[in-house]
């Protein structure tokens, strides 16, 4: 007799959710993710950021979809986009290996600790892996803790600091 955990791990298993990549009609639903991300920025360092309604530009957004050294990687579920990544690829000209720089990484905010940005992070090293980067980088803004704390949690490092003073 065949026992209901067998028969659990024996099922087909659908994905809650599935990544892929951004296509131009995606548009609408990942400017209001960027809004959110925006704003936060916005609202901790104002210095920083100029006060928009609408801080994705539709053609920036699709540059980064048709350039051959970007990628918008997209978690969605029933159609709805919960979370998104912008990557760039450089080549770096001391060690003249390929890196992922990521630009933007955000979770929507009522999706976040359910592990969808986990498994977005994964893509993008297996994304790296398959094209031979060697490392992934990014900037993470000093207030945003909880975001430094999941890229810790990803095996990220601290490899440099930025400094600033402001002249006003």
């Amino acid at each position: 007799m065949i026992n209901w955990l067998t028969r659990l791990q024996a099922a087909e298993v659908k994905p809650m959710f599935k990544i892929r990549e951004a296509k131009v009609s995606d548009y609408d639903q990942v400017a209001v993710l960027y809004k959110e991300l925006y704003n936060t920025h916005y609202t901790n360092q104002p210095e920083h950021f100029a006060k928009k309604t609408e801080p994705l530009d539709q053609h920036v957004f699709e540059s980064n979809i048709y350039l051959d050294n970007k990628k918008v990687f997209l978690v969605e579920k029933a159609k709805e986009i919960m979370a998104f990544a912008t990557i760039r690829v450089t080549n770096e000209t001391i060690s003249h290996n390929a890196h992922i720089f990521i630009e933007e990484f955000c979770v929507r905010s009522d999706m976040r600790g359910k592990g969808i940005g986990g498994h977005l992070f994964e893509k993008i090293k297996r994304h790296g892996k398959k094209i031979g980067a060697t490392e992934i980088e990014l900037n993470v803004w000093n207030f945003n803790n909880r975001a430094e704390d999941f890229y810790v949690k990803m095996g990220m490092k601290t490899r440099s600091k930025r400094m600033g003073i402001s002249l006003k």
